[in-house]
């Protein structure tokens, strides 16, 4: 079996100032060019960023765990499906809870 390469080309995107990309995409097109990123040496934006990123595990694992746990119980108690329902509910108010607490975190009141 032979792999055949190919060449993806973006469409063209309106610039910034008027032009187009010219089928570069819009990162590569300049986009994004005026953005500042972080530096590799600079642990405060990486602890930020890895913070903001582990939001999303968070969110899932806690509605997983409310949803497993609330099925558990409802079979050793034969409550079908209410228990389930209130866990995954309190799972559900727990991500949320987390993405508050991520949000006020990191937030930037205009300094």
């Amino acid at each position: 079996m032979k792999l055949v390469g190919f060449r993806f080309r973006f469409p063209s995107w309106p610039m910034p100032g008027g032009g187009f990309s010219g089928g570069r995409g819009p990162i590569a097109g300049g986009l994004f060019s005026g953005v500042n990123l972080a530096s590799v040496g600079d642990k405060d934006s990486w602890k930020a960023a890895l913070s903001v990123m582990s939001l999303g595990i968070e969110m899932g694992v806690a509605v997983a765990v409310g949803y497993f746990a609330g099925d558990w119980l409802d079979r050793k108690l034969g409550t079908a499906p209410w228990l389930m329902y209130v866990f995954l509910v309190l799972g559900i108010a727990a991500s949320f809870r987390a993405l508050w607490r991520t949000a006020r975190k990191h937030w930037n009141d205009g300094e």
